[in-house]
């Protein structure tokens, strides 16, 4: 794959995973921390909140009831899980989505 293609492949997972509508990601940004110091709180590593803000993972409910008692959190553990869910399955939607559309425009002959 060329740069220029795999530049613009990047931006457009990018705008899919958007962070700002991921409630771990607001969690954390409330709570002031950074992804690591997040991780150690929740003692798991930097690379599984990463994964849990894009949306890549949804944690394991031991985890957000781990999150919900740490950071006094109103919504119960499965709630949060169900949210996270949908989110999850929103995003697979606008990624296939736009890999589709990418893929049917490379497709389509030329004139």
């Amino acid at each position: 794959m060329r740069r220029n293609e795999e530049r613009k492949l990047r931006q457009r997972y990018a705008e899919v995973y958007n962070y700002a509508e991921n409630p771990i990601y607001k969690i954390r940004k409330e709570a002031g921390l950074t992804r690591a110091e997040f991780a150690r709180a929740l003692k798991v590593t930097y690379q599984t909140i990463v994964a849990w803000e894009r949306s890549l993972v949804i944690p394991r409910l031991i985890f957000l009831k781990r999150l919900k008692r740490l950071f006094r959190l109103k919504k119960s553990a499965k709630m949060l899980q169900l949210e996270l869910l949908k989110l999850q399955e929103k995003k697979r939607q606008e990624l296939l989505s736009k890999l589709g559309h990418d893929f049917e425009r490379q497709r389509a002959p030329k004139s």
